[in-house]
């Protein structure tokens, strides 16, 4: 059987996948591909959680590999095994997380045929950007917001060339920006599996600009923010008039609103323009990966819009 990983990165439309390969599970039984449904995801997502978090802490990797064995056990007939966790791509950089990978990668290439992990990346300033907002929302106002920024993007950037290094030549990297909206499932699982598949297309769950207001202006990062920001800086009183405008204007209208958030969003790109150095193209994630990049065939068939989780 063979063995096919998708392992991120995050914010790359990876739940649109998942939930598209659960719900078509039979479809891809049905052209000889198994995605395991029973019992290997938690908290309702369709990722292969299980997998994933058995490489963490102190678990042995037998752990790992008894997930692997029971998914294969559930249709052994199948040609293909895909597997789907955007976790498998988190940890990289962490020493141990890494030596339980490379064990599981050899104890793949002894029980699989031919195993090829997939990776999706996505333009810089945007991956920050959607990281940026999903971590200040989640976890609060970090004391700097600059080395906050800087931050985020070193572990970015330097997961990447560790995934790189460790993986390597059995790593297949696709650029984000290249796959159709509109088929973005259906176009993802025929780079992955080698052949042509039309997968019901799901809406991912991603909040478009005009429906998140209450994130930008949220008090976290207006916080995040204004620390970010010198008191001089063009931008500092732009933050304040337009959050003083949205509190005193709670039922503002439409278009005043998009006008806000264009505004907040501009800055917010900028600000990462400032603190992080993506015009290094030596460090950029297409040069990263430049050697395992793959070319996206044209789209099976149309479907419903959808973009990045």
């Amino acid at each position: 059987m063979k063995l096919t990983m998708h392992i991120g990165l995050h914010k790359t439309g990876t739940t649109a996948l998942q939930n598209a390969c659960r719900d078509g599970s039979a479809m891809l039984a049905d052209a000889g591909v198994h995605y395991s449904t029973a019992g290997f995801s938690t908290m309702g997502t369709a990722q292969h959680l299980a997998l994933s978090g058995s490489l963490r802490g102190s678990a042995p990797l037998q752990e790992s590999t008894d997930v692997l064995l029971r998914m294969r056990d559930e249709n052994p007939d199948a040609g293909t095994m895909l597997v789907s966790s955007e976790d498998l791509s988190t940890f990289f950089g962490l020493p141990a997380f890494e030596s339980k990978a490379r064990a599981l990668l050899g104890w793949n290439a002894e029980n699989f045929d031919d195993p090829e992990y997939f990776c999706v990346i996505r333009d810089e300033l945007s991956l920050i950007r959607s990281i940026v907002i999903q971590t200040v929302e989640g976890e609060g106002f970090p004391r700097d917001g600059r080395q906050f920024v800087k931050q985020l993007a070193e572990n970015l950037l330097g997961k990447c060339e560790r995934i790189a290094s460790t993986v390597g030549p059995a790593l297949r990297v696709v650029q984000y920006e290249k796959i159709p909206r509109d088929t973005y499932s259906s176009s993802l699982l025929s780079v992955m599996l080698g052949k042509e598949l039309v997968v019901g297309e799901r809406q991912a769950n991603v909040t478009a600009n005009k429906d998140i207001l209450r994130t930008i202006f949220g008090s976290n990062l207006r916080r995040f923010f204004m620390n970010t920001l010198d008191a001089g800086h063009p931008y500092a009183n732009e933050v304040n008039v337009a959050w003083s405008e949205m509190m005193n204007d709670l039922h503002m209208e439409t278009g005043r609103k998009a006008r806000l958030l264009d505004a907040f969003t501009e800055w917010l790109d900028r600000t990462i323009e400032e603190q992080v150095a993506f015009q290094d193209e030596a460090r950029s994630l297409t040069r990263i990966f430049e050697g395992s990049l793959v070319d996206i065939p044209a789209p099976p068939a149309a479907g419903q819009q959808q973009d990045a989780v």
